[in-house]
């Protein structure tokens, strides 16, 4: 098996045949699975390219339909010239390797392999922060309306408030669990959507999957919040819930119950995440990029020493409720654009009865003013995303 996929890094083909395929698959990838076809990810792919805007960031891993149509076989060819050599090779090996493996493999690539040079960092992207909420309202022939929003953080596993921060978007929206506070909010209680979720990692594809991927190392993060997808009359209010479990967070924190209880089940989630051979190689690909060492052992033994006033800090050090970027998805952008500039009343009405205590907090969320002015408040048109 080596052999064989050695000879696809050392003797690539570039066959016309194989390159038109690939970039015809990866042009439909695009327009038509992500944008045409998956409104949760593309809203988490147009939120990321607005706050990473102008920086190597500011645009989807599968690039933009007129980048894909202006290239050429020569751009690849030049590309695998450039960065895949010696200098840049991390080689990860795990389980039961062959006596003699290591040292034919290590020959190969060094004899087969071009030398090249290692490739410099450039400054690290460097995220938009909104002067107050900054809203746009993708306009898409859509049923539902989903809705991400979020700021960027100088967070990555390297910072010292990683592992706090992680705690604290754990208990908030640990992603697809319903021990998360906003989909007990959002969904279990009021029946809004399916679910309600919160991140300091970029988390692609995060519909299809529980665990994220290893070997998505990034120097730039943001904290974001994901609503799925929610009845278009029910959008504004939604927001204004998602925004005030937030607010409630910055001001009050966790409570040390709260603490406990999540760092009991992060103590042994992380095993979960690192389950099995190749996802424990990744993170420990992932630990070498970041300089943390081994993810199980780096994740155990900060949450042992951390505090309740450790995560509190960290929730007011580097989250914020006021300077937030905004995408909904949605068919009536008109409207939904003049509820938000109109910033009335936002009623929410449900099918069964409610406890009394629910209703109250109902008219606290609806009376939330957003205090939008027009310039505040985009529509975008689908068509002209990411083309």
């Amino acid at each position: 098996f080596a052999s064989i996929a050695l000879d696809m890094l050392l003797n690539p083909g570039f066959r016309a045949e194989d390159f038109a395929r690939n970039r015809a698959d990866q042009k439909n990838e695009l327009l038509l699975d992500l944008i045409a076809n998956n409104d949760e990810e593309l809203g988490k792919e147009i939120l990321q390219s607005v706050i990473f805007d102008g920086t190597t960031y500011g645009h989807p891993t599968l690039g933009a339909a007129s980048d894909l149509e202006g290239m050429t076989i020569d751009d690849i060819r030049t590309f695998v010239r450039e960065h895949y050599t010696w200098e840049n090779l991390v080689i990860g090996l795990s389980g039961d390797v062959p006596d003699g493996f290591l040292e034919e493999l290590h020959g190969r690539l060094t004899e087969e392999l071009p030398r090249g040079r290692k490739a410099a960092d450039g400054p690290a992207p460097v995220g938009k922060v909104s002067n107050g909420l900054s809203i746009d309202v993708v306009k898409k022939d859509t049923r539902a309306t989903a809705i991400s929003f979020g700021h960027p953080i100088e967070v990555t596993r390297s910072h010292e408030d990683f592992v706090p921060l992680y705690l604290a978007r754990t208990w908030l929206g640990e992603h697809r669990s319903s021990m998360s506070h906003l989909y007990q909010r959002i969904r279990e209680i009021r029946g809004m959507n399916y679910g309600d979720y919160a991140y300091i990692e970029a988390f692609p594809n995060g519909g299809a999957q529980f665990f994220p991927d290893p070997n998505r190392a990034r120097r730039a993060q943001i904290f974001e919040i994901w609503i799925r997808p929610v009845p278009p009359e029910q959008a504004v209010f939604a927001f204004k819930v998602a925004l005030h479990e937030l607010r409630k967070l910055l001001r009050d924190g966790l409570t040390q119950e709260d603490f406990e209880a999540t760092r009991e089940y992060l103590m042994k989630n992380v095993y979960l995440l690192t389950d099995g051979q190749e996802m424990d190689l990744g993170y420990h690909l992932d630990s070498r990029w970041y300089g943390t060492g081994d993810y199980t052992v780096f994740m155990r033994d900060r949450l042992r020493k951390l505090t309740v006033d450790d995560v509190n800090r960290a929730i007011r050090d580097h989250l914020n409720a006021d300077r937030l970027h905004v995408v909904m998805i949605t068919k009536d952008a008109d409207a939904l654009r003049n509820e938000l500039l109109a910033d009335e009343f936002t009623a929410m009405t449900y099918d069964a009865e409610k406890p009394a205590d629910l209703l109250a907090e109902d008219q606290v969320i609806g009376a939330m003013k957003l205090g939008l002015e027009e310039e505040d408040v985009r529509i975008v048109p689908v068509e002209s995303v990411f083309r």
